[in-house]
Order: structure tokens, then sequence, then C-alpha cells
């Protein structure tokens, strides 16, 4: 190769060498400058999710205000009613414990209990009912148990409306019941005739 050809073989490597490190610093400028447009885009998602969380926390504490009114009001609901059911249940007991007063036991007068009282074998008797009243027995079976209460009750009366205690903190009455009644000394009678009926049978033997 003579010394001219060698010139220019040496300018085309030159040539190429400078078009191989201008393409390769291109890649890197734009190596950089894309590195730079993610790092632009990771600051605006920065800020976007700074301001997402102001409005978590924004709406946590509205979540929170709200749920507290919220508490607040069923508290306040539910103290009202407790309220309004203690005067409903004041109001019962007032009734009941007049109604009582009205029907004391020995009283006699109609409803009023009229058990035999208590005695140390001095033969107390019971007190007698008001005119027109007997004193009798109400008796209902209770599971195994008959239940009996003694009041004074219309001479002809045959059933005895029981009124069931009302439940702890019940607001309205139970039904009463009705109950078998019967005089007490209307069944003395039925008991000294039958008595009196079976002594004849055995005398005409």
């Amino acid at each position: 190769m003579t010394e001219a050809g060698s010139s220019i073989t040496a300018q085309k490597d030159v040539v190429d060498a400078r078009g191989l490190a201008a393409e390769a610093n291109t890649k890197v400028k734009d190596a950089i400058k894309a590195e730079a447009d993610k790092r632009d885009e990771l600051a605006l998602e920065v800020v976007k999710c700074a301001g997402l969380e102001v409005k978590v926390q924004e709406a946590l504490e509205v979540c929170e205000s709200k749920q507290y009114v919220n508490f607040r009001k069923t508290f306040q609901d539910a103290t009202t009613k407790r309220g309004e059911n203690l005067k409903t249940i004041k109001t019962l007991m007032d009734k009941r414990e007049k109604d009582g007063l009205a029907k004391k036991a020995g009283s006699g007068k109609a409803g009023a209990r009229c058990e035999r009282p208590r005695s140390n074998g001095d033969a107390r008797g019971r007190k007698a009912c008001e005119a027109e009243l007997c004193c009798g027995a109400a008796t209902k079976l209770i599971g195994q148990t008959e239940v009996t209460i003694e009041t004074c009750q219309k001479l002809d009366a045959t059933k005895y409306s029981y009124q069931p205690p009302r439940a702890a903190m019940g607001l309205a009455m139970p039904a009463t019941e009705s109950w078998d009644f019967v005089c007490i000394a209307g069944a003395k009678r039925v008991l000294a005739a039958a008595a009196a009926a079976a002594a004849a049978g055995l005398m005409m033997q």
C-alpha cells in the first residue's frame, strides 16, 4: 500500500471513530434526558401522592366527625328514651300503689286480700268482706303447684282476674289471667251439706 493509500485509510478510520463517538455521545445525552424525564415524572407522582394523602386524612377526619356525631345522637336518643321509659314505669308503679291502697288487705273491699291473719294460737279470724261480697279462694295450677289467693269478690263470682307482676323495665302490665274462684263460706256450706247427706244416708241403712 502506498503512503497516500495509508493516509486515506487512516483518515477514514478517524472519521468512523468520530462517527461512533458522536453516536455514543447522542445515546448518552438521550439516556440523561430520559433519566431527567423519569425524575420529573417521579416528582409529579410524589406531589400527587402527597395530595392524595391529604385527601385521605381529610376524609378520615370527616368520617370520624360523622361517627362521633352519630354516636352522640344515638347516646342522647337512648338517654331520652330511657328517661321516658322510667316516667312510664313510675306511672305504672304509682297506679299499682294507688290500686293497692284502694284494695288494702283486710279492708273488706272488692279485690282486697282476705287471708286469715297469722296468730299466736289466739284463733284470730279473717276479717269479713263488705256486703254483697264474700271471701273466696282463687286458684290456678302453675306447673305442679296449685297457687291460691284469698280475696273479696262478688257472691256469685266464679272467676278471678289475676294481675301478673310487671317484668323488670317492662313498659306495660301483662294481660290479666282468669283463675277459678269460689266463696270459702259457700264451699264450707257445700261440704257441710255433703257431710249431712252422707250421715243421713248412713242412718237410713
